[in-house]
């Protein structure tokens, strides 16, 4: 368990804050003290601070004789436990962010098309990677390469999955793959800030006459990431967005989630795009 001092303080009842960890030194927040009005903290062990990566994936359903891969989005949550963080999940913490996971399908599946069925819901443990310059200009490149380092440590297979197996409530009437609402989880520092992008949702979900998302359904999606969040701080578990640099080096660090946003802009992820055609027409002069 990694201890931060001087402790930092999560609202558990909203599951959301203005708290900010150190996890390597060198750390600047320039500025910024004030914005982090829960706490600003350092955690060491440093080598001992992981979290969850929470990856929802889903199957899509393709034109006969192509085949697609998995749709997928994430974010990030730690585990808390008397104020430090908590790397040790136990079969009953799974157990208990299962439930919020549930929870909040329940409201996205009612917006998602059958086009795309959740298949699971995958944990993977994440960490930075040790070797990561802190203090060093951003970027930094692997020796002989021209790659930048590594910001994470390998994660390595899911250590808890959630299946699912379950289509989303809108029948047929998908919008493109490529197509995606983006919930933004802003911390207290703007750069900060963290996305996810979900997938699959449907031409219902949108305005009749702008290609919009519909007020409806953005406020139904913040409500409840919200709820979700609310439900994880209740358990010492929180939505966070890590952090690998500031000032344009290398530093690390865990920062809460203030607000969780939607807007009605469709994103376009082009990695979702389909990779196969399914009809390709040559056109031909007609008289």
């Amino acid at each position: 368990m990694a201890t931060i001092t001087p402790a930092v303080n999560p609202n558990k009842v909203a599951g959301l804050g203005r708290w900010l960890v150190k996890v390597a030194l060198p750390f600047v927040v320039a500025g910024l003290e004030d914005a982090f009005s829960d706490g600003v903290g350092q955690a060491a062990p440093a080598d001992d601070v992981q979290w969850r990566r929470v990856n929802w994936r889903f199957t899509r359903l393709t034109p006969a004789t192509t085949v697609e891969d998995v749709a997928m989005f994430g974010f990030d949550v730690v585990n808390m436990t008397g104020g430090n963080i908590d790397s040790s999940w136990t079969a009953g913490d799974y157990t208990a962010v299962d439930a919020a996971m549930t929870e909040l399908w329940g409201v996205l599946q009612g917006l998602v098309s059958s086009s795309h069925t959740l298949t699971e819901i995958q944990y993977h443990a994440r960490s930075f990677h040790h070797d990561l310059p802190i203090g060093a200009g951003v970027p930094q490149l692997q020796p002989g390469s021209t790659k930048e380092v590594n910001r994470f440590a390998r994660s390595g297979p899911p250590l808890h999955v959630l299946t699912k197996n379950a289509a989303g409530g809108v029948p047929g009437q998908a919008l493109p793959y490529q197509n995606a609402m983006s919930v933004t989880f802003r911390t207290a520092a703007r750069k900060h800030w963290g996305r996810c992008y979900i997938p699959g949702l449907a031409i219902a979900d949108m305005t009749g006459t702008n290609g919009r998302f519909a007020s409806a359904t953005c406020t139904a999606v913040a409500n409840a990431f919200a709820e979700c969040a609310s439900d994880l701080g209740a358990n010492d578990f929180f939505i966070m967005v890590p952090s690998t640099q500031n000032d344009s080096k290398y530093a690390t660090s865990l920062q809460s989630v203030k607000e969780i946003v939607v807007d009605d802009v469709p994103d376009v992820i082009r990695r979702r795009r389909p990779k196969q055609a399914s009809i390709k027409a040559v056109g031909v002069a007609t008289p």
